[in-house]
């Protein structure tokens, strides 16, 4: 059991893959608090190899 969350950042066309197991149901506050504020909430995250998705 979890709240898997898969969370992709794209900045200037490149992209990086997070990983999160208990993240999946805190996205709604983390995005409620602006676009800053979720990419930072995003990589404090596992960082996942990019051909795992």
């Amino acid at each position: 059991m979890g709240n898997r969350a898969n969370m992709v950042v794209v900045e200037n066309g490149d992209w990086t893959l997070h990983y999160a197991h208990w993240a999946g149901c805190r996205m709604l506050d983390a995005l409620a608090f602006g676009p800053e504020h979720a990419v930072r909430y995003i990589r404090a995250h596992e960082l996942w190899p990019t051909e795992r998705w």
